[in-house]
Order: structure tokens, then C-alpha cells, then sequence
């Protein structure tokens, strides 16, 4: 009786990655091309694993180790793993705030500092000063007075740099077109730390434009920090307006005359020395204003 030898390769744990390389288990007859190892898909030329028998063997990626195939894996069970994700992509940055207010809403971690926001006038970036903490955060600083400071100073002036503890800083905010319903007027130290008593007032919007020689009725303030808390807020912070001028940032209890209260380049100015319901306890104190 003549004899046949029948050789049988066996593949055991055969395993490719996502370079070109499949996996699969169990056994049958492999062939593969010159230049390539049928058992590892890695090699000089393109290499294919056929296997046969009972076991069902699978197939494995179909490019070689030189050319880095992209297919997926399969299992015995039919089971197809997805191929791996392609690396190195990059995805758009958020696009930039108006305001410190946006900021935050976008990194309710942002602390308070120096921050670019994009003008709403003109599309152009400009650095501000934003405070983070007092009263929820979010606040863009438009102006701060520093000691025996003069010159010009108002909603639409701009002067002074960010940092500088020697020289009033105006942000100009009618250029920027900061968007805003809130005025936050505080005592600071340093450039613009709030400190001690600090207000807010409502006001509507459009304000800066629509007010430019006129003052608003913002109601009643409210304390957002310090001991001076009249229940209403000092008198002296009831009417705003006046934007077009520029000698101070106008606020008081009554509708006018201009350039006798309000925020100057040197001090707040509220009037009232020592007093907690007209005056808030301000006058003659540093100051600093942010909106909101």
C-alpha cells in the first residue's frame, strides 16, 4: 500500500494588529507569498494567510508590516473588532468671548487675571482684566483710578495698561461693545482688587449709547460685599449716565451736574464722608469699575 504524507501547519495564538496584522484560532493548511511570513503579515511583499480544516481559522489583515494595513481583527466567533482610531487629529477651538462673563460660562475654573476677549464693534482682540470670585465672577474691568491721577477719563476713553499700579486705566468700552446689564462699582487696592465695599447696580440694554448726556434711574443697588448694607443701597449710586463724557464715570443721587461724583482718575467720589446710605462709605477711596 503506497503512503501519503500530509504536513500540517498548525496556528496557534496567530495575532495581527491594526499595522496589517489579524487574528485568529485554530488550524489548517497556510500558503502565503514570497518575501512575507505567513504567520506574522510581516515582510518585504503583500502576504495572505489562507487557513482550512474544521476549525474555520480567519483571515488576517491583507497588507504586510512594510505597507501597515488598516483592517480590523476577527475572531472565530464572527465577532469584528473596528480598527483603531487614526491619531494626530485635531478638533476647532472654542471660539473667542466677548466677555469675561463668557469666559467663565465656557471654564467655570478660570481665575481671576488677564484674559483676550474679541471686540464686538470691530472684531479686534483686546486684553482685559477680568474679576472671577466677587459676587459669582465674571466681571471685565473698564476702569480703575490710581492716587494724584488726572486727564481725561469716561466710558469712551481709553488709557493707562493693564497691571500698572502707577497710572488710572480707562478700557474704552464703547469701542470694545461690551455686552452688559450690570455695573459693579467697588473700593480696590493694588490695580483692581476689590476690597472692603463693593455695589452693584442694574441697567439696561444699549445703556452707554443711549444715555451719552443723560443719566439713568438704576433703582436700588445692592451690597455684594462689606458691612454697609442700607437694605436699598447708597442713595449715592442711583442715577448712572452721561457717557459721552469725559472727566469721570458719572453716578449720584440726583440726575446731575456731572464731574462732582462718581468715579474719577484719582478716587471715587460719592460725597458723603462716613456715611453708609448716600454716601456707601466710599468717598475718597480707590476705586474700580466692572460690568457684567
Amino acid at each position: 500500500m503506497r503512503r501519503r504524507l500530509v504536513f500540517v501547519l498548525v496556528i496557534l495564538g496567530c495575532s495581527f494588529d491594526a499595522s496589517g496584522q489579524g487574528s485568529g484560532s485554530g488550524s489548517g493548511m497556510g500558503s502565503s507569498s514570497e518575501g512575507g511570513d505567513a504567520t506574522t503579515g510581516e515582510g518585504g511583499g503583500s502576504t495572505t494567510v489562507v487557513l482550512e480544516g474544521s476549525s474555520g481559522g480567519s483571515s488576517g489583515g491583507s497588507s504586510g508590516g512594510s505597507s501597515g494595513g488598516s483592517e480590523g481583527t476577527s475572531s472565530s466567533s464572527g465577532t469584528t473588532t473596528p480598527p483603531e482610531p487614526e491619531t494626530g487629529t485635531t478638533t476647532e477651538s472654542l471660539p473667542m468671548s466677548r466677555s469675561c462673563e463668557e469666559i467663565l460660562e465656557k471654564d467655570p475654573s478660570a481665575r481671576t487675571g488677564v484674559y483676550t476677549i474679541l471686540s464686538t464693534n470691530d472684531g479686534s482682540e483686546i486684553d482685559v482684566h477680568c474679576e472671577m470670585e466677587l459676587d459669582g465672577g465674571g466681571w471685565t474691568l473698564v476702569a480703575r483710578s490710581a492716587p494724584d491721577a488726572g486727564g481725561s477719563f469716561g466710558w469712551g476713553v481709553s488709557r493707562g495698561a493693564l497691571g500698572d499700579e502707577a497710572e488710572a486705566y480707562s478700557l474704552d468700552a464703547m469701542s470694545v461693545g461690551l455686552p452688559f446689564g450690570e455695573i459693579l462699582v467697588a473700593q480696590c487696592e493694588g490695580f483692581a482688587e476689590p476690597v472692603e465695599r463693593a455695589y452693584v447696580v442694574d441697567v439696561p440694554e444699549g445703556f452707554l449709547g443711549a444715555h451719552g448726556g443723560n443719566a439713568y434711574d438704576s433703582g436700588d443697588a445692592r451690597t455684594v460685599s462689606g458691612d454697609c448694607n442700607p437694605g436699598d443701597g447708597p442713595t449715592i449710586l442711583r442715577w448712572w449716565g452721561y457717557t459721552d463724557g469725559e472727566g469721570s464715570y458719572f453716578f449720584r443721587d440726583i440726575q446731575g451736574p456731572v464731574d462732582v461724583t462718581g468715579l474719577f482718575p484719582d478716587e471715587l467720589r460719592t460725597y458723603f464722608d462716613g456715611d453708609c446710605d448716600q454716601g456707601g462709605e466710599m468717598n475718597h477711596e480707590q476705586g474700580a469699575l466692572f460690568v457684567r
